[in-house]
């Protein structure tokens, strides 16, 4: 399904993180599955178009509305475009809703990995579990960031302990900064991830789903292989755009 949208709103979440709102023109409302990305239409300044793959970000409760979170790639010419050209106002096309992420009806507990921008579908998830009152046993977010300034939209995620039962939301930084004043978990997300499944007896019952960069999901399925989650229960999309 084509829709051309027009933007409507771009957000600083972080140095290098846009919260992006669009507005369907044509058709008037979309359909969204919370865990899909859509294929953008860019233009490039050569004329042609550029297609890049960005996650939904959001649930579909508004339905004239879609949400992204998108990360400036260096060099990128579709990021580009998105962080110093494009304007509230401007019109392009979008396709989709493509993939396979999706939110399981298991009953299981559940961990929800994610970088950066992969806090994208995840938080479309998180929101469809808070609307739909999804019950699992648990349910727990890592969210890894370098420094507090890349961590974002943190009261958001932290707000969903009081909306969904059993969740928890645990942040971490590898790289903390002296004037970030954290106290809470450090270390790359793999390390932070084993660590909290060691303490689990119950772990290989998880499911789980990631979002982020191809290395990030490797590693990250390494960790969960090592305490017994099995492939055929861990979610994600692996879509490779050209440099963004």
């Amino acid at each position: 399904m084509e829709y051309r949208v027009r933007i409507s709103a771009k957000l600083p979440m972080t140095a290098d993180i846009l919260l992006v709102r669009v507005e369907a023109v044509e058709p008037a409302t979309f359909e969204v599955v919370p865990g899909a990305w859509m294929q953008w239409r860019i233009p490039a300044p050569d004329g042609t178009t550029l297609r890049r793959c960005f996650s939904i970000a959001c649930d579909g409760q508004l339905p004239g509305i879609l949400e992204f979170i998108i990360r400036k790639t260096p060099a990128g010419p579709g990021t580009k475009w998105l962080f110093e050209q494009a304007q509230v106002g401007d019109e392009l096309v979008l396709a989709g809703p493509n993939g396979k992420f999706r939110l399981q009806d298991s009953g299981r507990p559940a961990v929800l990995i994610g970088g950066g921008s992969g806090l994208s579908a995840l938080r479309s998830i998180l929101q469809q579990m808070r609307d739909e009152q999804v019950v699992k046993p648990a349910t727990t977010l890592f969210f890894g960031a370098t420094c507090k300034a890349q961590l974002y939209l943190t009261d958001e995620l932290s707000a969903f302990e009081q909306t969904i039962p059993g969740f928890r939301f645990v942040p971490a930084l590898s790289a903390p900064q002296p004037d970030d004043q954290w106290a809470g978990e450090t270390g790359l997300i793999t390390e932070v991830l084993d660590r909290h499944l060691s303490a689990m007896p119950d772990a290989a019952e998880l499911e789980a789903y990631l979002c982020g960069s191809p290395g990030m999901l490797d590693a990250c399925q390494a960790v969960l292989a090592k305490h017994g989650i099995p492939a055929e229960r861990i979610y994600f999309d692996k879509f490779i755009s050209p440099k963004q």
